[in-house]
């Protein structure tokens, strides 16, 4: 609930954040952008899933990275996306037994969240619709860089206990998928509110005995571009002969 509510919170201040862009452009510059190339900086809110496992719930969790557009024609553009921190998993999943006996009543009843986190890059080639409304659809593949099933568990206060199994060498290092996102550009600022579907194609779950388990991600995700457009200079008319 708190990162849900910190998302929205951010998603209200990027308006001012993006008009300003006062230390981007320090750090960065104003060249970054063109008519043809736009970079900037990609936050999202993921609700992700996990297809296949029973009881599994969404799970929502932030993610960031970076974007590129090339633009090819005033219609189609191709887009590049470096996630540095891509969330996925799910929550309501079932306690596992360990054998342990003086864990496992501890854990009986405990809450369990599946939490992976990867890297990712996702490619769309995007379709404008009109100048502020587009449609973009593209491949994903996403690296493993951490896995752990975390369980929180009640035994003198409430959540006091919270116990995390690392289950990152029984899952695939690699996820591939396919991403569609239905993107609006604000005109004066040029940032972007999108919505996205992360369809994942590959089991996630290595040498699985069972139906595949494939990560689902419903994601709303905000683009600030960094720096702005170089501006086209007036003719000086006392220059002019």
């Amino acid at each position: 609930m708190k990162k849900t509510a910190l998302f929205f919170l951010l998603l209200m201040l990027s308006a001012n954040l993006a008009h300003s862009q006062v230390l981007i452009a320090l750090l960065l510059g104003d060249k970054l952008n063109s008519d043809k190339f736009e970079m900037g900086i990609r936050l999202a809110g993921n609700w992700g899933g996990l297809t296949g496992m029973e009881g599994a719930n969404s799970r929502f969790a932030l993610g960031f990275g970076i974007y590129g557009t090339f633009k090819m024609s005033d219609k189609f553009s191709i887009q590049p996306e470096f996630l540095f921190k891509e969330p996925r998993g799910a929550e309501g999943l079932s306690p596992e037994v360990f054998d342990n006996p003086s864990l496992d009543p501890l854990l009986a009843d405990a809450k369990v969240a599946m939490k992976l986190a990867y890297f990712a890059l996702p490619v769309l080639f995007k379709y404008s619709l009109n100048p502020n409304l587009s449609f973009g659809f593209g491949p994903q593949v996403g690296y493993l860089r951490s896995a752990q099933n975390v369980y929180v568990a009640e035994v003198y206060a409430k959540d006091d206990l919270v116990f995390k199994d690392n289950i990152k060498s029984g899952l695939n290092k690699f996820d591939f998928a396919l991403a569609f996102n239905l993107e609006y550009k604000l005109q004066k600022r040029g940032i972007h509110i999108g919505l996205r579907y992360y369809l994942g194609l590959t089991d996630i779950v290595k040498d699985n005995p069972g139906g595949s388990i494939k990560n689902s991600v419903i994601q709303i995700n905000l683009g600030i571009p960094m720096g702005g457009k170089k501006k086209a200079q007036k003719a000086d008319p006392a220059g002019e002969k």
